[in-house]
């Protein structure tokens, strides 16, 4: 374990915890941290370059129309989950002799998510009255979901605490479509068969879950329902269905209102703005989602030790978040001109103001992490239900009014409001106060040990 890595792990963990980390089980937490942590940079290292080609070769408007359809495609596909992956993923770690079982109930269930998605699509799509070749597109797209029915294997892998085998997967399928974009934009195919790409990734990815399932001497023909295990998984991930939907809206909700409010084009470089803001959402999410085990863990010694090593999350989530907004805020210009070209200069503004949702982002990540894990998923509920009526309020008010930026500044807002609506509830206020002592006085806060 090199250097580095040692002292990251001494920082967020108790004494106890890290001097247990040459040890051969919790290692293994380390290695799975490395293999998702190397996975997503690759990955998007790969995407960065082919998304900048795709985004100056298409320009605005046919970029416009891309996003548009895969945003549209978003509002309902949340549905194809069930909100059962979080709820799946402890099950499976706490019951792994039940696999088969847990397995099968929830490719069933979101098999019927995945049904019903599409159906809410059709609908919808006929009472908008788009286009006939936007509809299509937009029906292909929402088709494909039924394939992330088969996205349960993933959660059989991270809970086995094996990424490997997955993370290597799904780098060599995004070098695959990433070539094949590349290939159809220089021929010069039309836009639709970009889009087809897309389509073709959901079923790709579960065909590789698949054939590693299989690889590793498992099976998808022993997997089995169980109507009361599904009733149960239901009854605990309902309040995360309506939470999701919630915070797919207000992610998704501002393309949409900005194609219909404004054109297409200005979908396209408010997208484009967007991507870059959020291309870095994975560092600190991916450390804060796989140290959170061992934070959990803390609690077993006491809980001021547990809240000290919370806050250090938070700390981290903020600080590593701030480090990288800052350069992006004054060199946004600079920055949306160098990788998109003339044609897309409008959306430095928009980067601007939207690489400062990225703070509240992060901070929402450990505050939904804590409330699932306290099932206190109501209350994520309520959390997500003010953000997107704030956010579907405030493009209405600010689109008309100051065009992509108002949509920025909307979106802006209403991830401001995710981490701090915490101190709304007596039981989660704790939360707000210890994300206030974390970022304003970090040092004297987190120096607290205790054995």
């Amino acid at each position: 374990m090199n250097v580095r890595l040692k002292a990251i792990a001494s920082w967020i963990l108790p004494n106890v915890m890290f001097a247990k980390l040459l040890q051969e089980g919790p290692k293994r937490y380390f290695f799975h941290t490395g293999w998702n942590l190397a996975g997503r940079v690759l990955s998007l290292f790969v995407a960065f370059f082919v998304n900048i080609y795709v985004i100056r070769t298409l320009g605005p408007s046919d970029y416009g129309f891309v996003s548009y359809v895969l945003s549209y495609v978003g509002l309902f596909g949340f549905i194809a989950s069930l909100g059962v992956d979080g709820i799946l993923y402890i099950d499976l770690i706490e019951h792994p002799e039940k696999k088969n079982e847990l397995l099968g109930t929830g490719f069933y269930l979101k098999l019927v998510g995945a049904t019903l998605a599409i159906i809410l699509t059709f609908i919808s799509v006929i009472i908008i009255h788009d286009t006939f070749n936007t509809s299509l597109m937009i029906m292909l797209s929402a088709g494909s979901l039924v394939f992330q029915s088969f996205f349960v294997i993933n959660l059989y892998f991270q809970a086995k605490v094996f990424s490997r085998p997955v993370v290597i997967s799904g780098f060599v399928i995004n070098i695959f479509l990433s070539a094949v974009k590349v290939l159809v934009l220089y021929t010069g195919l039309d836009v639709e068969y970009f889009i087809g790409v897309f389509i073709l990734e959901n079923g790709i990815t579960a065909c590789g879950y698949i054939f590693l399932f299989f690889k590793y001497n498992q099976s998808i023909f022993d997997w089995t329902f169980r109507f009361d295990t599904a009733k149960r998984i239901l009854g605990q991930s309902w309040p995360l269905i309506l939470s999701t939907a919630f915070t797919v809206v207000y992610m998704r909700i501002d393309q949409v209102m900005i194609n219909h409010l404004l054109n297409r084009s200005s979908v396209g470089i408010y997208d484009a703005a967007v991507r870059l803001a959020e291309i870095w959402y994975f560092i600190p999410a991916t450390i804060a989602g796989s140290l959170f085990p061992a934070v959990v863990n803390a609690r077993i010694s006491s809980i001021p030790l547990y809240e000290a090593r919370l806050a250090k999350l938070y700390s981290v989530s903020f600080y590593v978040s701030l480090f990288i907004i800052l350069p992006i805020t004054f060199l946004s210009g600079w920055i949306i001109q160098l990788l998109y070209g003339i044609d897309y200069i409008a959306a430095g503004p928009v980067l601007k103001i939207y690489v400062w949702a990225g703070i509240f982002s992060m901070l929402g990540v450990v505050v939904n992490q804590v409330l699932v894990h306290d099932k206190l998923t109501k209350i994520t509920f309520m959390i997500n239900l003010i953000a997107m009526c704030l956010n579907v309020a405030l493009n209405i008010l600010f689109i008309p009014k100051w065009g992509i930026n108002g949509a920025a500044i909307a979106t802006l807002i209403s991830y401001a409001t995710i981490p701090f609506s915490t101190v709304l509830f007596r039981s989660t206020r704790k939360q707000s106060l210890l994300m206030i002592k974390a970022l304003l006085l970090p040092k004297k806060y987190l120096s607290y040990e205790k054995e």
